[in-house]
């Protein structure tokens, strides 16, 4: 079993190639630029590198200059924890809502992510057998094309479960639907900010109050 001993870690494709961050469906997608990578503690690595992951990912310590703010947040890690801290149901709602509101109406952006990412990746898949049938010479060049395509086809279905998660949380979900009601909580939740005691049986109290005031 792996020793997995520094703090953080990223985790990339294990060819030497890509570095990974976590899409809404805690999915792992990478990305070309190091810095829209996540970092991960040694648990969350172990969480998302099992079965037939190790084979096409491997965890990467983050380089102890890297600090904290130089390194990119976890959005989608952070909010599963938020999301079971009991303190955030007290005192985070305009957090809550303001997360749902923002993935009902950028679902549509990040579907437009996805087919980009599934379009990329095609396309690399064309290059690699296009490379297999006219310039792989040596078993060498074949064998380290066939591991491209392995990981390409991997990164694929991925990618095309993220998007089936997507369509089934915007068909029960992320609709109009729940924007509505999302809005309309924010206006009740709003007024709170506004409400005024109508004195019961002593308006003179009040009235007195604001007088002297």
């Amino acid at each position: 079993m792996e020793n997995y001993t520094a703090e953080r870690y990223y985790i990339r494709e294990s060819n030497g190639g890509r570095y990974c961050y976590l899409n809404a469906a805690d999915n792992l997608i990478v990305v070309n630029d190091i810095s829209e990578a996540y970092t991960f503690t040694a648990d969350e690595v172990k969480m998302h590198l099992t079965g037939k992951k190790k084979r096409f990912y491997e965890a990467i310590p983050v380089p102890a200059e890297t600090t904290e703010t130089d390194a990119v947040e976890e959005i989608a890690p952070a909010s599963v924890k938020a999301a079971n801290d009991a303190s955030l149901l007290k005192n985070g709602w305009n957090g809550i809502i303001a997360q749902l509101s923002y993935l009902t109406r950028h679902a549509g952006d990040y579907e437009t992510e996805l087919q980009e990412q599934l379009k990329g990746v095609q396309e690399e898949i064309c290059d690699i057998q296009h490379f297999l049938e006219l310039r792989a010479e040596t078993p060498e060049d074949a064998q380290s094309a066939a591991e491209m395509l392995q990981a390409c086809l991997h990164r694929r279905r991925e990618i095309k479960d993220a998007m089936i998660v997507l369509d089934v949380l915007r068909t029960g979900l992320l609709n109009q639907d729940l924007d509505n009601r999302i809005t309309s909580c924010q206006t009740q939740i709003d007024a709170l900010d506004y409400r005024q005691y109508r004195p019961r049986q002593l308006p003179q109290l009040f009235a007195e109050r604001s007088l002297a005031s």
